[in-house]
């Protein structure tokens, strides 16, 4: 019985090695017998990485807030925000600019726990995304400590309109927040890929 892994690990590394399999492919050739262009252009598929930082600049909607039993529990909460990223490749910046963020959280005061979730609408302030406005949601779970939340989140969004349709971006986001969430700031790691 022990011998079948091992047998379908040899078949497996075998396989790797015949031509075509490799990591290395062979150029294509075309029936003529000169080689064929690729198909597809892999560029459209790469990801461009991004680094960002993110703020509040106006509160617009304070939403419904409740604090039963120690919690607290906020709903709808609307900001203005300004995100400003900068791209490893130095290119085309399709990302910097102002938003209007939805804010949702549970949190348990004496546990120091909470969880977060939300929408952000960013419009990109390049003229170069023609309109175009990226859709992301967004959700984490936060740990209150000595100076305030630390609220690790995962953000995906997708463009919309202008050259953006058909962009996706991902990125992690460290908010850090005061006890109270009266303010906060945010440091992003991502990137923009299209799809």
């Amino acid at each position: 019985m022990k011998t079948l892994p091992y047998a379908a690990a040899l078949f497996f590394a075998v396989g790797l090695t015949l031509p075509g399999c490799g990591d290395e492919s062979s150029p294509l050739v075309a029936p003529d017998g000169g080689h064929a262009q690729a198909p597809v252009s892999l560029e459209k598929h790469a990801a461009r990485d991004f680094t960002g930082f993110m703020q509040p600049t106006a509160f617009i909607d304070p939403g419904f807030s409740k604090y039963p039993d120690g919690k607290v529990i906020i709903r709808g909460m609307m900001q203005n925000i300004q995100f400003v990223v900068t791209f490893a490749d130095g290119g085309t910046d399709l990302l910097s600019g102002n938003g209007i963020l939805e804010s949702n959280a549970t949190a348990d005061l004496s546990s120091g726990i909470g969880e977060f979730w939300g929408k952000l609408t960013l419009t990109p302030a390049a003229a170069e995304a023609l309109g175009g406005v990226w859709e992301l949601s967004w959700r984490g779970k936060g740990t209150l400590g000595p100076s305030g939340w630390i609220i690790p989140l995962k953000e995906l969004g997708h463009g919309s309109g202008g050259v953006l349709t058909g962009m996706q971006c991902f990125f992690e986001h460290i908010i850090t927040a005061a006890p109270d969430f009266s303010g906060w700031t945010g440091a992003a790691t991502g990137y923009v890929k299209v799809h």
